[in-house]
């Protein structure tokens, strides 16, 4: 699991980004599936969210988000490697939240120094040598 918060999929003014995320994409990526998207129309965020993501891809993964039940740490069966980046203050702020219930839970928590969320999946380097620790114990 990495860099994702327990409890639901999004909440707080996280929820209300993936509300506005799902508004905001759907003309976007029909436009791109009808080959009518005119990139110079978007504004440079957009612009740049392009260049780096697959906006239909984030926006089936966003919905789905906005659906997804609670998961506490007592809802894992197996042993499960929670990577978090220090500077990732969503999932530092879940870790904090849920930091009694991790307490002989099936979940081990390793936070990467100096990651945000993104680097997290970025970085690698920084991550696999723990992925892979975690994998062969």
């Amino acid at each position: 699991m990495m860099g994702t918060p327990l409890g639901l999929g999004v909440s707080g003014e996280r929820r209300q980004e993936a509300i506005d995320f799902c508004a905001h994409w759907p003309p976007i990526v029909q436009a791109q599936r009808d080959g009518t998207l005119d990139l110079a129309a978007l504004s440079q965020e957009d612009q740049g969210f392009l260049r780096h993501f697959d906006a239909s891809v984030m926006l089936g993964w966003v919905r789905a988000m906005l659906d997804w039940p609670a998961i506490e740490p007592a809802d894992f069966r197996c042993p499960t490697l929670w990577l978090i980046g220090s500077e990732d203050r969503y999932a530092i702020a879940s870790l904090k939240e849920y930091e009694e219930s991790l307490k002989g839970s099936r979940v081990q928590v390793q936070i990467v120094e100096g990651l945000d969320h993104n680097q997290v999946f970025d970085g690698i380097d920084k991550v696999f040598p723990t992925m892979l620790a975690f994998a062969k114990s």
